[in-house]
């Protein structure tokens, strides 16, 4: 066998063995955002959570495969290129289930879902970083992560809204159909939750208090319904005794 050969087998094993280690900070972190959820934010939104947990294990294991031997990534991914492949992966796979709290309510449609998915990954965020470590050092992240502004956290999550693209192939595909994972487009879309979520996190440890999050005034006129979602969703909304 070729150096070049062990040496490529080496790196999938190093980088299976570093993602299979992650698999149940995976299914931690969102049984910890239902549980939260559904202690503390569901009579405020009328609906409970749970997730399927199958998904969340495809998740695990299609950014194992992402992130190995990808010429576009480094070989052994810092806490934040993980964090963005979760939040990618997650919006395509991890398969939330939303429970009405009032007899005969409102089920969501698929879109409703695909929002309420996105805002799940983002509350999911400082719970997924704070369990990982950095490559460099194996220390974990020192500072819990957090959106610095309302303005930011209204434009990430209309960011993620406007991201979205189907990379999930069909059961059993015709032999003319061409793939549909546009892995040059997927690299693009996790360089740029990289650098969304490094951000976020070097924002909040500047030692000038970014968190202006309740101090801007802003019209809840001036939002449409998903942006008051986006806005409010992690917190008590105004409007709710």
């Amino acid at each position: 066998m070729a150096v070049q050969d062990v040496w490529l087998q080496l790196l999938i094993i190093s980088v299976s063995f570093f993602m299979q280690n992650l698999l149940p900070i995976f299914y931690r972190t969102i049984q910890t955002v239902c549980e939260n959820w559904n202690s503390n934010h569901c009579r405020h939104w009328n609906f409970a959570i749970d997730a399927n947990r199958k998904s969340i294990a495809r998740t695990h294991f299609f950014l194992q495969d992402f992130f190995t031997c990808n010429p576009a990534l480094v070989s052994e991914p810092g806490p934040f290129k993980i964090a963005a492949g979760f939040v990618v992966g997650g919006m395509q796979m991890i398969e939330f289930n939303f429970y009405p709290l009032v007899e005969d309510g409102k089920q969501m449609d698929a879109a409703e879902k695909r929002e309420w998915t996105n805002r799940l990954l983002v509350r999911s965020l400082p719970i997924f970083l704070s369990q990982l470590q950095l490559a460099s050092t194996g220390e974990k992240l020192k500072k819990t992560w957090q959106i610095p502004t309302a303005h930011f956290k209204l434009d990430f999550l209309n960011f993620l809204r406007w991201s979205e693209f189907p990379f999930i192939a069909t059961v059993n595909p015709p032999k003319d159909m061409p793939p549909i994972v546009d892995i040059v487009r997927l690299n693009r879309l996790v360089m740029a939750i990289t650098l969304i979520v490094e951000s976020c996190y070097y924002l909040s440890e500047n030692s000038i208090n970014c968190d202006v999050m309740h101090q801007l005034e802003i019209k809840l006129s001036d939002l449409d319904d998903a942006s008051r979602k986006d806005l409010f969703f992690d917190c008590k909304p105004p409007w709710v005794a």
